[in-house]
């Protein structure tokens, strides 16, 4: 019943609109008494009581110039059914799903000669989602079955049909033969360890050279500035909310902008990374973590050190959910810091995260850590290892990023391959001769492109 009544105001709002816009005849030719008119996939039935009887192919039609209002003003009718809907919605989820798929489907076929007449058939579309907002797979289903509307050559309808896909994260699955290198972007002279997207839109990298080197994507990734500060190689790099770059390195200092913290840690620092209340966190190979304040006046004591691991950190990872701050280290731990009370709430053994960016978060719960000839994924909730991949391919996995299909990661290794793990199948598939050794950041400018920095002196551009 339920499943009839949704039928009827679809089908009914249909017909309804195109007598309003005079496609259809009101009046029986010959009694001269109202017609009765059914909808029978894309053929629409005319019948009156005298025995008069006729039926027309929906595509046959007269289409006018604001056929559009048809799919526009359906809203109305639809709205009647969702009421009737929304109490028992998920019983009759896939029932439902199935039978508005097909009727899309009916037609998107009857209107396809006329499309170019009606370049407005996005907001049939809009109709739909707004109607079913709270069901995440009928939404999905509808914009992936309306995927050819992406053929029309109506360049300001396709960047509001990807703007849809983004918004429901609609998008199709990447194929990983169709990811190419646009271009190698050279420069430094030594290895390149981290990548930074800048608040302006603009990237920097940072390298063994002692440099910072910043980036325009907009103007073919020409260098516009370099950045000399550090006696030692820089390791990783961040940004403040006003802009200020943030960097730490195998000289054992952190630079605030201009600012020296001399010393700030006994050994190589490895990561350092923004936190919430004008904080920043650093960590090194001398097994601490410390907090450090980031807005002036400057101060070259920590507000607090973290002590627990056994032997160096080489990576931090924040997460904002949940308001804590993760640690890897070579003791084979994984550390779980609340960023209120500095305490470390849980310890994740048997997990060797092995380098500077090799932690990685997936969702709120999980995140992924690259760890010598592995990789695994750790259910933070839960405190368990819930996946490891391992192949001796692979070498040290050192960095990690989600592609915009939301289900494939990809994976710099040391010997210079990607790697492409499907969260979905678990299935992973090795791509050979990306750099020429260790690949040590990955970095995503928009849904179709990445950045990927090496040992080997160069960053390269990808596109998919």
């Amino acid at each position: 019943m339920l499943l009839f009544i949704s039928k009827l105001f679809f089908k009914e709002g249909i017909i309804n609109k195109l007598i309003e816009m005079n496609s259809l005849i009101k009046i029986c030719p010959n009694c001269k008494k109202h017609i009765q008119y059914t909808l029978d996939k894309k053929v629409i039935k005319m019948k009156c009581e005298c025995g008069f009887s006729s039926s027309m192919n929906f595509k046959t039609i007269p289409i006018g110039d604001n056929n559009n209002h048809i799919f526009k003003e359906i809203k109305i009718d639809l709205e009647k059914g969702y009421k009737f809907l929304n109490s028992d919605f998920n019983t009759y989820k896939d029932e439902l799903i199935n039978e508005y798929l097909k009727q899309i489907n009916e037609l998107e076929s009857a209107y396809e000669e006329s499309y170019n007449r009606n370049m407005n058939m996005l907001s049939y579309i809009q109709t739909l989602i707004n109607n079913y907002d709270e069901s995440v797979e009928m939404r999905n289903c509808i914009l992936n079955n309306c995927i050819k509307i992406e053929q029309c050559k109506d360049n300001k309808n396709i960047n509001e049909l990807i703007k849809y896909y983004n918004k429901y994260n609609i998008v199709e699955s990447v194929k990983i033969e169709d990811i190419k290198n646009i271009k190698t972007i050279t420069g430094h002279t030594n290895s390149v360890n981290s990548l930074l997207l800048l608040n302006d839109g603009r990237v920097a990298s940072c390298s063994d050279d002692n440099t910072i080197r910043i980036y325009d994507p907009s103007n073919d990734y020409h260098c516009d500035q370099v950045i000399k500060r550090h006696s030692e190689g820089i390791t990783s790099i961040c940004q403040l909310d006003d802009g200020t770059i943030v960097s730490c390195s195998y000289d054992k200092s952190i630079m605030i902008g201009d600012y020296t913290i001399k010393n700030a840690h006994d050994d190589w620092i490895t990561k350092v990374i923004t936190l919430p209340n004008n904080r920043i966190a650093s960590c090194s190979y001398d097994n601490s973590i410390k907090i450090w304040k980031s807005n002036p006046p400057y101060s070259d004591t920590p507000i607090k050190v973290l002590k627990g691991h056994s032997k160096g950190v080489n990576s931090l990872l924040y997460m904002k959910e949940r308001d804590i701050m993760l640690s890897g280290s070579s003791d084979d731990t994984l550390r779980i810091w609340n960023m209120s009370t500095y305490q470390c709430d849980k310890v994740i053994e048997g997990v060797d995260c092995c380098f500077t960016n090799s932690l990685y978060q997936i969702d709120k719960d999980r995140v992924i850590v690259g760890e010598h000839k592995s990789f695994c994924i750790v259910n933070i909730d839960k405190c368990v290892i819930e996946k490891i991949i391992e192949d001796k391919s692979l070498g040290c996995v050192g960095c990690f990023l989600k592609l915009r299909d939301n289900k494939t990661i990809l994976c710099g290794c040391n010997n210079g391959i990607f790697c492409f793990y499907d969260m979905n199948t678990e299935q992973y598939k090795i791509t050979k001769n990306n750099h020429n050794d260790y690949i040590t950041d990955l970095l995503l400018i928009d849904d179709n492109t990445f950045l990927s920095c090496s040992w080997d002196n160069t960053i390269k551009v990808w596109r998919y």
